[in-house]
């Protein structure tokens, strides 16, 4: 017996909508740190090491042009503990928002934050930025001084 040959037509534009779904780009940039372009929901963060008291201005911007689809908004959250609940107290907005392509600076001091992005279109397509920002403990003057360093390897 021959095996089958599965063939797909398609006729005049028409493709099946499940071969059209598509997720936007999101662009996201921290100046002082770098450009990240993502596609899809992060399963797992991008770990950045951040200078302790270190102003973060981050920015992004979807594009879904490349596959016609319309982008529906962004929104953005700080130390968000389930970013599939649409509740969590961490995201900054209730909803997606239009024009929302900036979280305001914030200063963290020490610890570990965690900042997620998303970017919706209108037809569900969703994708997410997942980053942890590991805030580096500011290294004290006497530390660095001649008499500081003396001092660490006499112990």
């Amino acid at each position: 017996m021959q095996p089958r040959t599965l063939m797909m037509i398609v006729l005049a534009g028409l493709v099946p909508a499940a071969a059209m779904a598509a997720d936007p780009v999101l662009t996201v940039t921290e100046p002082d740190i770098d450009t990240w372009v993502w596609e899809g929901v992060a399963t797992a963060p991008i770990a950045v090491e951040v200078a302790s008291g270190a102003d973060l201005d981050f920015s992004w911007l979807g594009d879904a042009s490349g596959y016609g689809g319309t982008i529906l908004g962004y929104r953005y959250g700080w130390d968000i503990v389930d970013p599939d609940d649409p509740d969590d107290p961490g995201w900054a907005t209730p909803g997606y928002v239009a024009d929302l392509l900036a979280a305001p600076t914030v200063v963290f001091e020490f610890g570990v934050h965690s900042l997620h992005v998303e970017v919706a279109d209108t037809d569900g397509g969703l994708t997410r930025a997942w980053y942890s920002l590991v805030i580096a403990p500011p290294v004290s003057a006497a530390a660095t001084s001649w008499g500081g360093l003396k001092a660490a390897f006499r112990h």
